[in-house]
């Protein structure tokens, strides 16, 4: 039998998010928003909704100013394609003269392309959590190391990809950004997912097991609080997230 049983406690806090993470996790949970939801929840979710559009707005821009999403997607595509065809290329290299380099290769492959690229084939705002889960890994030794078996300038190439991509859907601040302004919503966007996160769980601790549609409200409340999960398991379980390999 299935196990239906979901760990209420996970979902207690809203995880440690940035402001360009925390845009992208907030636009996932409203698109993940159960059908038909109960009053709470659809009212937790619109509250999310405002604070995302002020946090937004915090950073000064949006997918209004600049370039347009289908415009700079083929961008951070060609940018993720190269630097996983040169890591896998990579993997070709002797194994007596670069044994290590070689085993280091496979290694930082499996982390960044476990499932290939296919995470550059979902919908935009998705796509970017993807790529700014991985992103966030290219420090420290990692960097250093795909700096050697990629090439400095696949690395510098990704990055700018990657930048404005995050502009142009309107969740990547300016460089000139004030800290000081995006700490209030931001911190009202945190409050706002934890919000929603208890009513969604709440309404999971209320269901009847004993209904004939209990198994599918069960998957309805997995797939409302997926997101929050794929954060934090992207995050190497830890709310600081170790980079590390």
């Amino acid at each position: 039998m299935a196990d239906l049983s979901i760990d209420a406690s996970r979902y207690t806090r809203a995880p440690r998010i940035s402001a360009a993470t925390g845009l992208s996790l907030g636009n996932q949970l409203i698109q993940n928003m159960p059908a038909a939801p109960l009053e709470s929840i659809a009212s937790a979710a619109a509250r999310i909704a405002r604070r995302v559009s002020l946090l937004s707005e915090a950073f000064g821009g949006g997918p209004d100013t600049g370039a347009r999403p289908h415009q700079v997607d083929p961008r951070i595509d060609r940018a993720w394609g190269s630097v996983e065809k040169r890591l896998r290329a990579a993997d070709g290299l002797s194994e007596e003269v670069d044994r290590a380099d070689r085993e280091r290769a496979v290694v930082l492959y499996a982390k960044f392309f476990a499932d290939g690229l296919s995470f550059l084939t979902l919908e935009y705002m998705v796509e970017h959590a993807e790529s700014e889960k991985r992103m966030a890994w290219i420090v420290g030794e990692v960097e250093a190391d795909l700096i050697r078996l990629v090439g400095a300038n696949y690395i510098t190439n990704l990055r700018a990809a990657h930048a404005a991509y995050g502009q142009a859907l309107g969740i990547t601040a300016p460089r000139d950004a004030d800290e000081a302004k995006l700490a209030a919503p931001l911190r009202a966007l945190s409050d706002a997912i934890a919000n929603y996160s208890l009513q969604v769980v709440g309404w999971y601790s209320n269901l009847d097991e004993t209904a004939p549609d209990y198994a599918t409200s069960v998957a309805a409340v997995r797939k409302a609080l997926a997101p929050i999960d794929k954060f934090r398991d992207g995050r190497g379980g830890t709310e600081g997230g170790a980079a590390g390999v």
